[in-house]
């Protein structure tokens, strides 16, 4: 895998596919993390959170990485019926994981996504409150692992 601009860009879209092929999120899926709160919700947003060798993946001339994703799917804390508000966000957070569970190599772009955290934090979410630009929401915060073969050259 040549890890250039070109197949950097490639793999935010590939990342950012499976969630918006859910349909749930009024908007589309954000490929960043939002500076201004949701104006739609239920909401998601993708970013780049972390980059580092595979350890035990890598072979003897090319280094295989251990790409992070992070997310946020975003809910209205002020929802009705208030017991609702966990559920549906379960529920989101579900679709979200079985999503990146089905698109185990993103359409051949990474080796697999690391959903039981063989290299590392599992394919995971937890969630919890955040205030952001003056408005409170429930969230559920996404960990997603990817691993990505012999992204980096080892010859001298």
């Amino acid at each position: 895998m040549a890890f250039d601009q070109a197949a950097i860009k490639t793999l935010f879209a590939r990342v950012v596919s499976p969630c918006a092929e859910i349909g749930v999120f009024r908007s589309s899926v954000l490929r960043h993390e939002p500076k201004a709160a949701p104006s739609s919700l239920p909401a998601l947003a993708l970013w780049w959170s972390g980059l580092g060798p595979a350890r035990g993946f890598s072979g003897l001339t090319a280094t295989s990485a251990r790409i992070e994703f992070s997310g946020r799917i975003y809910v209205n804390y002020r929802g009705r019926p208030e017991d609702d508000i966990d559920a549906d966000l379960m529920s989101y957070t579900s679709q979200v994981l079985a999503a990146f569970s089905g698109a185990f190599t993103l359409d051949g772009d990474v080796a697999f996504i690391d959903l039981l955290g063989g290299w590392g934090d599992p394919l995971s979410a937890q969630p919890g409150w955040i205030e952001h630009d003056g408005a409170q929401f429930r969230v559920a915060q996404l960990a997603i692992p990817l691993i990505a073969d012999d992204v980096w050259s080892q010859s001298p």
